[in-house]
């Protein structure tokens, strides 16, 4: 599947504002029709000297239970606190997350070659895992759809410490922009400075994460 994601993302300190945000039954014109949870466990891939990292780019496997799914993303555009970026996905079997993971990303899927056009001859290999537990809200106004996910994130890597950090998005699935900054705008109000906003991707805390603790074990 290729889209453009268009989203904006903000980072919580406290726990009281994350849950009342998930409490929450409308936004504005916009009314909760689902609610769902996931736990993912997303393990992020790059060149040894971070070529996707400083191209603003991502690669990453999603396992959800038995699903998994390799997705590739580049962000295009950064305007009045919205991120677009071009997200390409596939699913692929349990049987060939092995053959992704451990032969430096070799699957002859779109993900991949999009990430190969920056990687160029170099290996694409794991670097890091973040596991999300998200809770995850549809809005829905006049068949206008909107996504609202609220995060607690986990840093993972063998060997390396934990950190973690509570994050909430905004996604417009199907909503006319002008709509979904109406909700945006509602969703501010609502939680004014309870809501910091955010252009970091989770992949930027990985690795600032993950340089952290390589200063740490060469000292």
């Amino acid at each position: 599947m290729h889209r453009i994601e268009t989203e904006a993302k903000f980072l919580v300190r406290e726990a009281a504002v994350h849950q009342a945000v998930g409490r929450m039954r409308r936004l504005g014109r916009f009314q909760v029709v689902e609610r769902s949870r996931q736990r993912q466990r997303n393990t992020y891939l790059d060149t040894a000297d971070q070529a996707l990292r400083r191209s603003r780019e991502v690669l990453k496997l999603r396992q959800v239970g038995r699903f998994n799914e390799v997705t590739f993303k580049r962000e295009i555009r950064f305007r009045r606190g919205v991120s677009s970026r071009i997200e390409i996905t596939s699913a692929i079997s349990k049987a060939r997350v092995p053959a992704f993971l451990n032969k430096n990303g070799r699957l002859s899927i779109k993900p991949v070659q999009w990430a190969r056009k920056t990687a160029g001859g170099r290996s694409l290999s794991p670097v890091f895992t973040l596991l999300t537990d998200r809770r995850k809200r549809i809005l829905e106004w006049d068949r206008h759809r909107i996504e609202l996910d609220l995060d607690r994130v986990t840093f993972h890597r063998p060997g390396g410490g934990r950190f973690s950090f509570l994050e909430v998005e905004l996604e417009n699935l199907t909503a006319s922009p002008q709509l979904f900054h109406q909700a945006l705008s509602a969703l501010k109000r609502r939680f004014g400075k309870g809501l910091r906003p955010s252009r970091i991707p989770k992949a930027e805390f990985g690795f600032r994460r993950l340089q952290r603790e390589n200063k740490v074990s060469r000292t």
